[in-house]
């Protein structure tokens, strides 16, 4: 098992309340069922208010490194991608599980 795991901030200058904010999230929970490599797929909202703190993570599970850079290639992954860039930054790590 590949785990991937992504933190999420939202952008200087972007409102948490912004509705694009709420689109790039809706989009990233609706990758789970549509991208057939994923096996695992959490998408959490931090609750908090620590100065370190992300805004929202990912923790999601492939079966392989190949799964995950399908997934990561896949259309309905670089869509969402497209949706996340304006409104957040993130981190990414990928490990063996």
């Amino acid at each position: 098992m590949i785990r991937h795991i992504v933190l999420f901030t939202v952008r200087e200058g972007v409102d948490k309340d912004d509705p694009r904010v709420a689109s790039a999230i809706d989009g990233l929970r609706a990758l789970e069922g549509t991208i057939g490599q994923i096996r695992q797929w959490e998408v959490g909202v931090n609750f908090s208010d620590r100065p370190i703190a992300t805004d929202y993570a990912l923790v999601s599970g492939f079966d392989s490194r190949d799964d995950l850079a399908d997934y990561i290639a896949h259309p309905s992954h670089r869509e969402v991608v497209a949706l996340l860039e304006p409104v957040f930054t993130w981190v990414v790590c990928d490990y063996p599980a």
